[in-house]
């Protein structure tokens, strides 16, 4: 069925279920970031959001919605393997009834699923029932084609949220949010007034874990990278990320002479959303902290591999990319991710197209000097910041 764009936003929407599952933090961010207008269109209906494990704490503290239902059915990097049907049963069977039925109109974000547009059929057979074609596209009421973002390519991961929205009644905006809160904030504060940290003004904040090896950058160079901030800068060093990110880190930390904190698996999400927030300047890779950075609006130097990272347009100081990947190469990667996106990750860490090899310490050290003197301010071709510009207003 076509989509109707000019459906009004208020007609008969007494229930809307949201669903955000079979995703990571980083996409559940770029949707965030295009739903803030959600509330105003509709100020009188119920809306319910569906959300898995890693994208329920970008939604936690949101306002947006009257309730959230936290789905396992997906667990990323293999932890649901070996799991039986039996139990998978169960989990959806639970789903359904926290649910409950008769919603008016059903959004499945990013390529969503057999199961999850099944589960929009039961709870919501007469409603609205919006999403990006699987086996059964017939689950759905209005079909919206292919799941552009399965190239991964930056300019598709957006454009398939802004179509989605568009096609709920919003006007398809991409404004970045705040996912922290006051008790995000103060948890941090003590955490770096534990540290000795707590009155620096020169907190620099280094991300370097991915799931993917063809997102990360060699160790060693990440060390020397340290070494030369806190020479130049007189930085306070703070390592972040997830706790599956700790051998690299500390790998990493064995390399440096200069001293630093490892917060890695210490902080939640939207505690590491304000972390960030009070750093000098983030240096990352294509991960969802690259998405907390423009949200709080701080100095970031991106390290990306076969894709660049999807910047909002809006984020000032707009951040600096660097990707140093051959053409040849980001499609080979691009191919191989391909076949393992919804898989969650890579753990191939012997492949020769790993650690990002062509990114050089003084590429990453003039960046942040860039940042830091007002200088230049983004490496993203002039012709795709243009276009995400006009998305964004």
């Amino acid at each position: 069925m076509a989509v109707n764009a000019d459906f009004p936003a208020q007609q008969g929407v007494s229930r809307m279920l949201l669903v955000v599952d079979n995703c990571a933090a980083g996409d559940a961010l770029r949707i965030s970031f295009c739903l803030n207008d959600l509330r105003d269109r509709f100020p009188y209906a119920q809306i319910v959001l569906l959300a898995g494990e890693e994208s329920y704490p970008v939604f936690e503290r949101s306002q947006i919605f009257d309730r959230i239902v936290l789905s396992q059915l997906y667990r990323r990097n293999g932890r649901n393997v070996g799991r039986s049907w039996r139990w998978k049963s169960w989990q959806l069977l639970r789903i359904i009834w926290q649910l409950g039925f008769g919603y008016d109109l059903i959004a499945t974000f990013n390529w969503g699923s057999n199961v999850l547009h099944l589960i929009g059929w039961i709870v919501g057979r007469r409603g609205r029932r919006i999403g990006y074609a699987r086996r059964f596209p017939r689950l759905l009421t209005e079909n919206l084609g292919s799941y552009h973002g399965r190239d991964l390519g930056a300019m598709d991961l957006m454009n398939d949220n802004l179509s989605l929205v568009r096609a709920v009644g919003l006007d398809g905006r991409v404004t970045p949010t705040r996912v922290d809160g006051v008790a995000d904030r103060e948890a941090v504060a003590q955490v770096l007034r534990a540290n000795n940290l707590g009155a620096s003004q020169s907190l620099f904040v280094l991300h370097p874990g991915s799931h993917w090896p063809c997102q990360q950058w060699l160790a060693e160079r990440w060390g020397r990278l340290a070494d030369e901030l806190f020479s130049r800068y007189g930085a306070d060093l703070v390592f972040t990320g997830h706790v599956r990110d700790e051998p690299h880190v500390t790998e990493i930390r064995q390399q440096m002479h200069a001293p630093s904190v490892s917060l890695v698996g210490k902080t939640t999400l939207p505690e590491l959303a304000a972390l960030v927030r009070r750093a000098r300047v983030c240096i990352c890779v294509n991960s969802s902290v690259f998405e907390i950075s423009q949200s709080a609006r701080v100095p970031t130097v991106v390290l990306a591999g076969p894709t660049e990272p999807v910047w909002l347009g809006r984020a000032r100081p707009a951040p600096i990319v660097i990707n140093r990947t051959p053409p040849s190469e980001r499609a080979t990667m691009n191919a191989s991710r391909r076949t393992r996106t919804e898989e969650g990750s890579c753990t191939n860490y012997d492949c020769p197209l790993a650690y990002l090899k062509d990114i050089e310490l003084t590429d990453v050290l003039n960046a942040v000097g860039k940042q830091l003197s007002g200088g230049e301010s983004s490496r993203l071709p002039d012709q795709r910041r243009a276009r995400l510009g006009r998305q964004t207003h």
